[in-house]
């Protein structure tokens, strides 16, 4: 069984989780353009 991204965020350690989604709410369209992209490779 694959793992699932959950399980795979909780190996990184926690400093370094906080600091690569640091601000990453403030790039809403970025955001949204990777959120589309994961949405259309999950519906293939």
């Amino acid at each position: 069984m694959a793992r699932t991204f959950e399980d795979w965020w909780n190996t990184i350690p926690e400093d370094l989780r906080n600091k690569v989604r640091n601000g990453d709410e403030q790039n809403k369209p970025l955001l949204n353009q990777i959120n589309f992209i994961w949405d259309y490779l999950i519906g293939l």
